[in-house]
């Protein structure tokens, strides 16, 4: 069956040919910084929807990526340690009001987070996990950080 005209109407720009993909065009800008990339791809699908872009950063290199003015970060790390605590680091350095999810699988201990709790105490939005967070998890997250950063729309029109 051959798709008309009137059909194609309702498609997205970013699914006609030659078009950049919502992606591409994207504001804001969120960072994930993770060695191993899990987060990244778990919210790439949300972001594009979004309009959001989604930049994956090494924990040490994000110091200077957050120049850019991220909305917000994410975080993962299998535990709480070094990585965890680089970003820690440097969002307080930057902006201490930037919103940081941060995931660690299973690691719910008080003595890991004692490792950085200066730093913690410091952010003003911090969400911390011990899973990986479920949509509506990172709906809420993302909604927080374009409140806090008074952006508005990231609803898709």
């Amino acid at each position: 069956m051959r798709e008309g005209a009137a059909n194609q109407e309702w498609r997205s720009p970013a699914r006609r040919a030659g078009a950049p993909a919502l992606a591409d065009t994207a504001q804001p800008l969120l960072m994930v910084a993770e060695e191993e990339a899990v987060l990244t791809p778990l919210v790439a699908d949300l972001c594009a929807f979004l309009r959001v872009r989604v930049e994956h950063v090494a924990p040490a290199a994000l110091a200077g990526a957050l120049a850019r003015q991220p909305v917000g970060v994410l975080c993962h790390a299998p535990v709480t340690g070094r990585a965890v605590s680089q970003v820690l680091r440097a969002v307080v350095a930057t902006d201490a009001g930037l919103p940081v999810l941060v995931v660690t699988d299973h690691e719910a201990s008080r003595a890991a987070r004692l490792a950085v709790a200066h730093d913690i105490v410091q952010l003003e939005h911090l969400v911390w996990l011990d899973r990986l967070p479920d949509l509506r998890g990172m709906i809420d997250f993302l909604f927080l950080a374009e409140r806090r950063a008074g952006r508005g729309g990231l609803m898709p029109l």
